[in-house]
């Protein structure tokens, strides 16, 4: 199942016409396609976002980088629930918890781990984020 998946995503790239050979995509963790057609518990899709942050972190800290590509709609959502309160107090982590991003939008974002008041423990936070490629939020 996993290397029907990513020859979907070599497949896709190629139709685009890809000029480079297709990046090295990690399917592992993918146990299968997923797509809700009725709602998600509020609670169930917070989880899955802190469960995101946590394995990005995690491969983040290992060589080479980590990527996530997702909708507007779930990364406002990650970002809702997830910002440090130093980050989300700046004008860019509002923007992020309140605003779409652009299509194609491209985010570089810090991770850390902080204590997770009310949780105990620690929870993955975002920290910092700024725009690249000169994307940004929807007006």
């Amino acid at each position: 199942r996993r290397s029907a998946l990513a020859a979907k995503v070599s497949e896709e790239l190629r139709l685009l016409g890809a000029a480079r050979p297709a990046p090295e995509v990690d399917v592992s963790a993918v146990s299968e396609e997923k797509w809700y057609v009725i709602g998600e518990s509020a609670e169930s899709a917070s989880e899955r976002m802190k469960s995101l942050l946590r394995e990005l972190f995690a491969r983040a800290a290992g060589p080479g980088s980590a990527v996530f590509v997702g909708h507007s709609c779930v990364l406002r959502q990650l970002f809702e629930e997830n910002c440090s309160a130093e980050f989300a107090a700046t004008e860019t982590g509002s923007g992020l918890k309140t605003k779409h991003l652009q299509n194609c939008a491209v985010l570089r974002v810090s991770l850390a781990r902080e204590s997770a008041d009310g949780e105990g423990g620690e929870a993955v936070r975002v920290v910092d984020a700024a725009f690249v490629f000169g994307t940004g939020l929807k007006d």
